[in-house]
């Protein structure tokens, strides 16, 4: 500090142009000497002061210098103070002048003391609050990640899942593709035997009409009329098995659509 390297004893030397005068006291001539040990004397107290005040300012900036390891922040209260100090030490004129300026600056500095004291107990608390944030934000961060790892399985889990039915839906497009050209396929065959029905009741109109000339032709032969009779019966018989075998297919046509 600024009082530990600017003594007591060479300030008072500074201000050796001043006591050079002599002073009368009861009509005696007062020396240099004998005023610098009445003024020693006299600031003695002061110089206690400033000694214990120095002691305690050693043991805060012990404190202090702690915490400017993890803040950094007190170095300009410090330098703040040696300015105000060496400012001082600069303004001293005389020896009550200094008197009075010391007194004013023990009570600025234990002012200030005190505040920054106050200062370093509200940082320590900070620091201390400040630590359980961060605790609580480790725990917050942890809770975090295994969240987002569950929703990771779970999103892999779902792709696998999506996969799996894509190749799902391929394989019924392909099934439903294969249904649509079978039924293509049937419904060309009904067609062809709708046409062959159609061509075949032509042929049966043909038939009756030729068997009504048959029938005036041979009616003289019993024996032949016979054989008409039972050829158009095996003919009836053919033609109600293709009927039913059409509507059958008609159903079936119907059924798939």
């Amino acid at each position: 500090g600024v009082l530990r390297n600017l003594p007591l004893q060479a300030k008072l030397s500074g201000s050796s142009s001043t006591l050079t005068h002599s002073y009368e006291k009861g009509g005696y001539p007062v020396n240099e000497e004998s005023l610098r040990t009445i003024l020693n004397e006299a600031l003695m107290p002061i110089h206690k002061s400033l000694n214990t005040l120095n002691d305690n300012m050693q043991s805060l900036e012990q404190r202090v210098g702690s915490l400017e390891r993890g803040q950094g922040v007190l170095s300009n209260h410090f330098d703040k103070m040696q300015d105000e100090q060496s400012s001082l030490s600069h303004n001293v004129e005389t020896v009550r002048e200094e008197q009075a300026s010391l007194s004013r600056t023990v009570g600025m500095m234990k002012e200030e003391q005190t505040s920054l004291s106050q200062t370093v107990s509200s940082m320590q608390e900070e620091q201390t609050a400040l630590s359980r944030t961060v605790g609580i934000m480790k725990d917050e961060q942890a809770s975090l990640s295994q969240t987002v790892s569950s929703m990771q399985e779970e999103q892999m889990s779902l792709s696998q899942t999506v996969g799996i039915m894509k190749e799902e839906q391929a394989s019924l497009s392909q099934t439903v593709s294969s249904m649509q050209e079978e039924q293509t396929a049937l419904s060309r065959t009904v067609g062809i035997m709708k046409e062959e029905q159609t061509s075949l009741s032509q042929t049966v109109g043909t038939i009756k009409e030729e068997q009504q000339y048959m029938k005036q032709a041979v009616l003289e032969t019993n024996d032949t009329v016979t054989r008409m009779e039972k050829k158009m019966d095996h003919h009836e018989r053919i033609l109600d098995l293709l009927s039913r075998r059409s509507i059958e297919h008609e159903l079936e046509i119907k059924h798939l659509k």
